[in-house]
This record gives structure tokens, sequence and C-alpha cells, in this order.
């Protein structure tokens, strides 16, 4: 679990919003009918609700009220974004599918694709007009760490983060 490694990039607000507790993770996991990877549930004891570099990055953080409904929107839109382009794009419920954990203002969804162990399971990057996928075998927050570090350049993401991007903000 890399969420150290996020942390030294990204400093984590003093007092997160919604950082979720060991039976909201339950809960959620129970909603969705997966074990979802360990490191998600350390990004929200860390963050908790927000946005990275300004509101660029948006990220759905399985401990907000919110989540349910942010997640079944997004899996709505990737789905949609892939069949406007002709191919079968499987989403959750699904396994294996894609389950998005977040987006940018580009219009990129951030995603996993599920199944086997929730600790194996790849990020995803779709295009917002869903015809380029990005697959990346690492986990969330590694990939993140290694993307705000500049170490991992995404073809979605033109120009590498500066420092004074690298910032989180609650809400």
């Amino acid at each position: 679990m890399a969420i150290e490694d996020l942390t030294a990039v990204v400093p984590v607000p003093a007092d997160p919003i919604h950082p979720g507790t060991p039976a909201e993770w339950e809960r959620v996991q129970r909603i969705l009918g997966l074990a979802l990877p360990a490191d998600y549930y350390g990004f929200a004891a860390a963050y908790g609700d927000g946005r990275f570099c300004g509101s660029f990055f948006r990220f759905f953080n399985w401990a907000s009220p919110a989540y349910p409904e942010r997640v079944t929107t997004e899996c709505r839109c990737v789905e949609a974004a892939g069949t406007g382009y002709g191919r079968s794009v499987l989403v959750h419920p699904r396994v294996p599918g894609l389950l998005p954990w977040g987006n940018d203002e580009n219009g990129t969804s951030l995603c996993w694709l599920t199944g086997g162990d929730p600790g194996t399971w790849p990020v995803v990057l779709q295009s917002r007009e869903g015809d380029s996928y990005r697959v990346y075998r690492l986990d969330m927050t590694t990939f993140l760490a290694r993307v705000f570090r500049n170490e991992l350049r995404c073809p979605c993401w033109h120009e590498p983060f500066t420092a004074d991007e690298l910032v989180f903000t609650p809400g």
C-alpha cells in the first residue's frame, strides 16, 4: 500500500471531511457487493472528501454520503462513452468491469478493472469520448503518487504537475 508515498507528495488536510470508519467501510463493500482495495480505505482516512490540484481531480470518497450516487452516475458515463464508439464496456456491478474512483475536469474517468484480488486491480483511465483506454498495473495510491511526482506521464494530462498544484482541498 502506497498511501505513505502519496501523503509524502501531497500533504493531508488537518481535519478531513468524511474520513470513514471501519463499519462504514464494511457497509459500502456490502452495498457494492465486492471488496475494495485496502489503499482506498487509507486514502479516505487520510484525505476524506475533496479534490487535488485545485479542482482538476475529483475523487469518490467511499465514506461520503454521496458516494453511491456518484459511483452510479460515473458508471453510466463510462458505459455511455464506450458505447458511443460501438464498444461494449463492462462496468460495475459486472465483474470484471470498470469501477470508477474519480474523474478529472477533462472528463477522463479514473477506474479500477475489478476481478480477483482487489489489491491487484489495475487503474484504467478512460477518455471522455470513450475512444481511449490506458491500463496501469498499479494500485490507486501508487499511481497517484507517481503521476504527481511526474514519474508516470499519462497522455490525457499533457503538462507536468508543478509543486504549487499539488494541494488537496477538502470539500
